[in-house]
């Protein structure tokens, strides 16, 4: 029996462009800007030898059927015969744009290759593409991989895919303040995909003139607003905030992030839903115990 347990950053894009790519899944992905946070998913997996595969996962300790975590293990054990256990621990909530699910993969990922001595690159193409193929995200995977703040130049795995960082050591403020936004839904719908296209494209050239955390923050809201994916509950507490702290909302969920004085906006917000303080994750996602 082997065990290993790894954590992913969770991952908030500020703004992003869907790239998809039919005949290359390491291709597509999402052109975009985000950071990575020091909450996130722990992953412990553990291998046994059996007499045919079986997977089961536990998500913040209870069992559960997972097509996202099913896909990502299948796609590095092939046909071993083995029993993978896998226990998560979420800080944050999924659907909330936080990037939960990205992080989930990852990490299980990650501890996964660990014990079959696999190159940990494998372990990253086996989330994104799980990700991707089920329409959970985009580009929350090499996000969280690489840490700190980032523009996703070109979409993808790198090599294909080009990824700039800026590792700034900064609180973030956090609040959930609206009902969660269903991934899938807003990927599936092709007049909400016409809008992010245009506008992520055009926040992320912008960027990349500029690339800041104060501009991230300007563009972040400008893409909120135009698209049209901020309820009007989100924009609501945006307006709130900024008059003390940059803010926006988190792609894609019924949350918002924000920096400055972590007191004020913890006051500030604290009357509006679920408050999480944390700092930019300038780390990635990292193996922190294994056993053999």
């Amino acid at each position: 029996m082997s065990n290993a347990v790894a954590f992913a950053p969770g991952h908030i894009s500020g703004f992003f462009q869907p790239i998809y790519e039919p005949s290359d899944i390491l291709r597509t992905g999402s052109r975009g800007a985000g950071f990575s946070v020091c909450l996130g998913a722990t992953s412990s997996v553990s291998l046994q030898d059996a007499d045919d595969q079986r997977i089961v996962t536990f998500l913040n300790g209870s069992i559960i059927e997972s097509m996202l975590i099913d896909t990502c293990i299948r796609s590095l054990i092939g046909d071993r015969k083995l029993m993978v256990t896998c226990n998560i621990h979420l800080d944050l909530p999924i659907s909330q744009g936080f990037g939960m699910s990205a992080a989930s993969a990852l990490s299980t990922a990650y501890a996964l290759a660990y014990c079959l001595h696999l190159p940990f690159d494998d372990a990253v193409k086996a989330a994104h593409t799980a990700e991707v193929t089920l329409k959970t995200g985009l580009g929350d995977v090499i996000g969280s991989y690489k840490g700190g703040f980032e523009i996703r130049e070109r979409p993808g795995i790198p090599p294909d895919g080009e990824i700039h960082t800026i590792y700034q050591d900064q609180d973030i403020v956090l609040c959930v303040v609206d009902t969660a936004i269903i991934t899938k839904d807003v990927l599936s719908d092709t007049k909400k995909r016409r809008s992010i296209d245009r506008y992520g494209g055009e926040c992320t050239d912008a960027l990349l003139k500029d690339f800041s955390v104060g501009e991230f923050f300007r563009l972040s809201e400008l893409f909120a607003r135009k698209t049209g994916l901020a309820s009007d509950r989100v924009l609501e507490v945006i307006g709130a905030v900024k008059k003390i702290s940059p803010a926006s909302m988190c792609m894609l969920g019924g949350s918002i992030f924000a920096l400055g004085n972590t007191r004020d906006l913890v006051e500030t917000l604290d009357h509006f839903g679920q408050v999480f303080v944390t700092k930019v994750d300038m780390h990635g996602v990292r193996i922190l115990s294994t056993r053999s």
